[in-house]
C-alpha cells in the first residue's frame, strides 16, 4: 500500500473493516506492506475494524485512523470485539513513519494484541504533536515486546519530550507496562514499577477486623465490603504528575516542599503534590484519564466528566498550555460530584480500599502499614515524633520498607480518601456514608484521609483511622476544600478486564 492510497468507510460482518491479511489455504504466510496513505472510517463487527491480521503485517508509513474531523474512527462494534485500529494475531514489524493515533476507548481505533508487534525504526522524524510511531498510546492488551529498538535521536530533548507524551499500557487483564528511556535515550516498555497491582476481596463482615490490637472502624462485624482488583500507586502522587495537568490554588504553594531549607540538589518533581483539595483531585484524575485513553471515574451533575467543562471550574496558563484546577470555597454542586469505580480511570481510594492496601490486603494485624514500630524516619514513614520534629515532606518513594511494594503509606502526607467522614456501621455503603451524615466544620462537610503526615506524629499513621494524639483521641479529617501543605493523594485505578 503505497502513499495516497485510502481504505475507507468499508464494514466487515465479522473481521477486517479495512484489510483483512490471512494465511493461504495451503498455509502459506500472506503479506501486506503498508507504506503511505489512509485507512479510516472503517468498521467491523467483531475484530479489527482497520487491520486484521493473522499472518504478514508489516507497518512503514501512513496513518491508521481519523485523519480529519469529517472522518470516523476505525471502530471494532460489538461489544465483544476486539482492535478497532488493529487486530493483530500474527507477525507485525513497525518502523518508519506510521501514525496509528489512539480513539478515546475500548474498540475505538485501540490496538488488540494477541503476539508481538516488533518495533524497529528509529525516531528521527515527527513532532509530539505529529509524532512518528503512536502505538504506544493505545489500549494493548495483551502487550509481548518489551525492546521498542527505537535508537538514540541527535535531539535528546526531543525525545524526552516524546515520550513523556506516553501513557501506560495494559497487557491483558494482568499487568501495566510503562515507557521508559535508558541512559543512552533508548526507549524500552518495561512492566511498570509506579503502580503495584493488589487482587481484591469480598469482605463479608462476619467478624471486625483487628490491626495491632485496635479494631477497625471499617471492616466493621455485619458490614460488607467488596473490594476490586486494582492498580495502586507506589507512590503518592508527586508534584510533577499533577503539574502535568492542573495548578496549585493554596497562596504561597511552590514547586517542592513548603519549608524553604530543603536541599535544592534534590528534585522538586518527586516530592507528593500539596496544597491541594479533592475538588482539585476530581478535576486532576479526569483530565489525566481522558489524556490516557482511560474512562473518567468522576462524573458533574448531569454525566458530565470532562472537568474544562464542569461550572466554575478555574483556567490558567496561555492557550496551548492551559491547566486546570478546582474551587478553593465550598460548592454544593461540585460536593455532588459521583464516583463510577466500575470505570477503570485513575481515581482516589475509598477508604476501605485504602486500610485494605494498608493492610497487606488484610492479611495483616500490625498497628501501622507493615509494622508495629514504624522505627527511625524513613524506616517504614515520615512522622514527627518528640526527638524528631519535621518541617517538610520528604521525597517520594525515600522510605526503606513498605506494604506489596508500596511506599511511604505512613506519614509523609495524608492522603484523600473519596468518602465522607461518618460514623461506620452495617448499614454504610462500601463507598462511605451519605453526605448528610458527615462531620461539619464551619459549615463545611469534611472527607477522610489517611497515613498521617509529616507534621503528626504516630498516631495519625495508623491502619486504623487517625487520631491527633493518644490523650485527646481526636479524629483527624479534612473539610472537602482544605489545602493543607500535609495533605496529598495517592491514585488507584479500579483493573477492568476489557
Amino acid at each position: 500500500m503505497k502513499s495516497g492510497t485510502i481504505i475507507k468507510n468499508n464494514i466487515a460482518r465479522k473481521n477486517g473493516g479495512g484489510v483483512v491479511i490471512e494465511n493461504t489455504s495451503t498455509g502459506n504466510s500472506n503479506n501486506f506492506t503498508m507504506e503511505g496513505g489512509f485507512i479510516s472510517g472503517n468498521q467491523a463487527v467483531k475484530n479489527g475494524g482497520g487491520i486484521y491480521n493473522k499472518s504478514t503485517l508489516n507497518l512503514k508509513g501512513g496513518t491508521i485512523g481519523k485523519t480529519s474531523t469529517d472522518e470516523d474512527w476505525n471502530k471494532a462494534t460489538d461489544d465483544s470485539g476486539k482492535g478497532g485500529a488493529i487486530y493483530q494475531e500474527g507477525t507485525c514489524t513497525m518502523e518508519g513513519d506510521i501514525y496509528v493515533p489512539f480513539g478515546y476507548k475500548e474498540r475505538i481505533n485501540d490496538v488488540y494484541v494477541m503476539s508481538p508487534i516488533k518495533l524497529t525504526g528509529a525516531l528521527t522524524k515527527g513532532s509530539p504533536s505529529s509524532p512518528v510511531m503512536t502505538l504506544c498510546r493505545n489500549y494493548s492488551y495483551d502487550w509481548t515486546t518489551y525492546n521498542t529498538g527505537l535508537s538514540q535521536d541527535t535531539d535528546k530533548s526531543f525525545i524526552q519530550t516524546y515520550y513523556k507524551n506516553f501513557g501506560l499500557i495494559q497487557r491483558g487483564n494482568k499487568d501495566l507496562y510503562e515507557i521508559t528511556l535508558d541512559s543512552n535515550y533508548v526507549g524500552k516498555i518495561k512492566k511498570s514499577t509506579t503502580y503495584i497491582e493488589i487482587s481484591g476481596t469480598e469482605f463479608t463482615g462476619s467478624s471486625t477486623l483487628t490491626r495491632g490490637g485496635d479494631y477497625s472502624q471499617v471492616f466493621i462485624a455485619g458490614r460488607s465490603i467488596n473490594i476490586p482488583d486494582l492498580y495502586v500507586g507506589k507512590y503518592e502522587l508527586t508534584q510533577g504528575e499533577y503539574e502535568k495537568y492542573c495548578s496549585y490554588g493554596k497562596a504561597g504553594t511552590q514547586h517542592g516542599p513548603p519549608a524553604s531549607n530543603f536541599d535544592t540538589t534534590e528534585n522538586p518533581s518527586n516530592y507528593p503534590a500539596y496544597g491541594i483539595n479533592w475538588y482539585d483531585m476530581f478535576v486532576y484524575c479526569n483530565l489525566r484519564s481522558m489524556a490516557e485513553g482511560l474512562d473518567p471515574v468522576y462524573s458533574f451533575e448531569g454525566g458530565e466528566t470532562d472537568p474544562r467543562k464542569w461550572p466554575d471550574v478555574v483556567k490558567t496558563g496561555a492557550t496551548g498550555q492551559e491547566k486546570y484546577r478546582g474551587l478553593a470555597g465550598q460548592n454544593d454542586d461540585w460536593d455532588k460530584i459521583t464516583m463510577d469505580k466500575t470505570k477503570n480511570g485513575w481515581r482516589l481510594p475509598t477508604e476501605a480500599e485504602w486500610e485494605y492496601i494498608a493492610a497487606n490486603k488484610n492479611t495483616s494485624d500490625t498497628l501501622y502499614p507493615g509494622t508495629n514500630d514504624l522505627g527511625t524516619n524513613g524506616t517504614y514513614g515520615w512522622i514527627t515524633t518528640g526527638d524528631d520534629t519535621l518541617d517538610k515532606p520528604r521525597q517520594c518513594g525515600k522510605c526503606t520498607n513498605g506494604v506489596n511494594g508500596i511506599m511511604d503509606l505512613a506519614g509523609n502526607v495524608f492522603e484523600m480518601c473519596w468518602d465522607w467522614y461518618t460514623t461506620i456501621d452495617t448499614g454504610t455503603s462500601e463507598d462511605g456514608g451519605d453526605i448528610g451524615d458527615a462531620v461539619s466544620k464551619d459549615g463545611i462537610k469534611c472527607k477522610v484521609v489517611r497515613g498521617g503526615g509529616f507534621t503528626y506524629g504516630a498516631t495519625a499513621a495508623t491502619v486504623i483511622r487517625p487520631i491527633q494524639n493518644a490523650i485527646s483521641g481526636s479524629p483527624v479529617y479534612n473539610r472537602i476544600t482544605d489545602r493543607w501543605n500535609n495533605c496529598g493523594a495517592r491514585l488507584v485505578r479500579t483493573k477492568v478486564t476489557p
